[in-house]
């Protein structure tokens, strides 16, 4: 399973009234290969065969895209999580940021207690505190975006396997591909860094202590699902191994893959939906897109709400 993720919004709380969302899109192998031709004749037709930009397309290019993920719903799916400045203020994430770095420090506090005493260790808790605690290390922006990463990544999954239930798509759990849309041409940017050094390790994690992925009945020992990713803990309970889930996990440059140049268009196309709903052109392409969403004149969107973690 190929999983392409892509930001639209500018991520900030602060005197903003826009929307910030990231939208992801599941593709079966099989499928891959067809956005591959899909990707590579629309941008040889309208633009020399260079990459086209979701902001850059007509009416009618848009449409064409949202009518191809349409007609082949059943091997694309496409989900994304919104924060919206007008339910969340940038005084809940202060304080969301205040009480992750204090839980941090608890789980320094709990590792000490129960025995722990590798340097290493106190001082990757120290330092992911201060990344959640201190602006200067991790911006409000990369922070709020990595989180909805995070959340978007659990949601991924539950998607994945709601919509990919039957038996026939049993061979497209082996293995999960996940990329992302880089941001710098030559590096990683500071919410890139964090993603891959803490927050795979915090799903995993948080997975082990009981983090609930329904599974389907039918899905039983012979699927690869359940037999790659699930294990049982030392007390019984059963968890899965999302650290080998996430193992494929990479920022890339979306002139490199056309997956992410698509997610890209998918991206945007919604965003520019709640933007201007008013649109009749926008909301042509947005019906149409509702389908490989798995809703059909209505869509389900997923909003960021910050708690005490």
């Amino acid at each position: 399973m190929k999983i392409f993720t892509d930001e639209s919004g500018d991520f900030s709380l602060k005197n903003s009234t826009s929307p910030s969302m990231v939208a992801s899109l599941i593709c079966t192998e099989d499928m891959y290969e067809g956005i591959k031709r899909f990707m590579n004749t629309m941008e040889k037709r309208y633009n020399g065969g260079a990459e086209i930009k979701g902001s850059d397309l007509t009416f009618e290019q848009r449409l064409r895209v949202c009518e191809f993920l349409k007609k082949n719903r059943d091997h694309l799916k496409a989900t994304m999580t919104i924060v919206l400045p007008s339910v969340v203020t940038h005084e809940d994430l202060n304080l969301f940021r205040t009480n992750q770095a204090e839980t941090f420090q608890k789980n320094k506090e709990w590792y000490i207690n129960a025995g722990g005493k590798v340097q290493k260790v106190l001082e990757e808790y120290d330092r992911i505190a201060k990344l959640a605690m201190y602006q200067s290390r991790l911006s409000d922006e990369e922070f709020l975006q990595a989180l909805l990463l995070t959340q978007q990544m659990e949601r991924v999954i539950k998607f994945c396997i709601v919509y990919f239930m039957e038996r026939k798509h049993r061979r497209n759990f082996k293995d999960f591909i996940f990329l992302f849309d880089r941001k710098l041409p030559n590096k990683l940017s500071a919410m890139e860094k964090y993603i891959l050094n803490y927050v795979k390790a915090f799903l995993d994690g948080k997975s082990k202590m009981g983090m609930t992925i329904p599974i389907p009945n039918v899905w039983k020992t012979g699927h690869p699902f359940i037999d790659r990713y699930m294990i049982t803990m030392e007390d019984g309970r059963e968890a899965f191994f999302l650290n080998e889930l996430l193992k494929n996990f990479e920022f890339e440059d979306s002139k490199n893959d056309p997956g992410l140049r698509m997610v890209d268009i998918i991206s945007n196309t919604i965003y520019q939906h709640i933007l201007n709903p008013n649109n009749l052109e926008i909301a042509q392409c947005y019906n149409t897109l509702q389908y490989a969403l798995g809703y059909q004149n209505k869509m389900s969107q997923f909003h960021i709400i910050l708690k005490k973690v």
